[in-house]
């Protein structure tokens, strides 16, 4: 008998088990909880079965449902497709998959795809993130936001720069809470790392997105709450509270700045 797992992709090729990418689990380290129904249904538009990973075409359903819905542009869906895609998982960006895993994620940290007036949450937030998560230098457009980096990674961009040179990016260890980290140079041979943590259970409940984020330090006063991740290195760079380290200088060439450029 034949492989009883085998479908039909979306380019009428025979598809089994073994030329499907896995499920994301580990990478994201979440289980399938939806935030609200709104969610859990649109994921059941794009996927009936309600199976884990999808094809091209499901990415496709929500990229067309998003920009009639919301007249999502172009350039904000190429960044929220590799927010989508996650930690290492460049099949899904390249092949078009499309994991619960990776939907579910996304509005950990954005928030939800439930309506709200004629955009939703979540694609404010991430345009929000596109319109002022870095500042201008010339024609060019610098964000502090760098993505799926490993701590690691974040220590070998800062490294080479001057202290008080700075970035953000998704933290390995709170996936599962949507949480975030701030990696700041404090000395020539030190780069400090603080989690950036929220209440993402509550943060579509009101008019307004509020994920409550609040930047965790040991050796002082905690940072927030803050509505979104923009407000919150707003405050850094404002020199808000007293914790260690100086965010004057944002880390250049980060992973995501070619994505950001022309966004308006």
């Amino acid at each position: 008998m034949g492989d009883q797992s085998a479908r039909i992709d979306s380019t009428g090729e025979q598809e089994t088990s073994s030329t499907r990418p896995e499920p994301i689990r580990d990478a994201f380290g979440i289980s399938n909880s939806f935030l609200c129904s709104e969610d859990q249904d649109l994921w059941s538009q794009l996927h009936p079965s309600n199976a884990t990973i999808g094809t091209q075409k499901e990415l496709e359903s929500l990229k067309k449902k998003l920009k009639e819905d919301y007249n999502m542009k172009d350039q904000l869906w190429k960044l929220l497709k590799r927010f989508l895609a996650g930690p290492n998982q460049k099949n899904i960006i390249d092949e078009g998959f499309l994991s619960v895993h990776g939907f579910i994620a996304v509005t950990k940290w954005f928030g939800s795809f439930k309506k709200m007036g004629n955009t939703c949450y979540c694609l404010q937030q991430v345009d929000n993130l596109m319109r002022k998560g870095g500042v201008k230098r010339g024609k060019s457009f610098v964000s502090w936001f760098a993505g799926f980096i490993t701590n690691d990674k974040a220590n070998e961009y800062l490294c080479k720069e001057k202290c008080g040179t700075f970035l953000v990016r998704f933290s390995e260890s709170l996936c599962s809470e949507g949480g975030f980290c701030v990696a700041v140079k404090l000395k020539e041979d030190e780069v400090l790392q603080y989690q950036i943590k929220g209440n993402y259970q509550q943060a579509c409940n009101g008019q307004r997105y509020n994920a409550k984020l609040r930047l965790i330090s040991k050796e002082a006063q905690d940072i927030g709450p803050c509505t979104n991740i923009v407000e919150l290195v707003h405050e850094l760079r404002c020199g808000v509270g007293d914790i260690e380290g100086e965010f004057e200088t944002i880390c250049p060439d980060l992973p995501l700045n070619a994505t950001f450029q022309g966004y308006n």
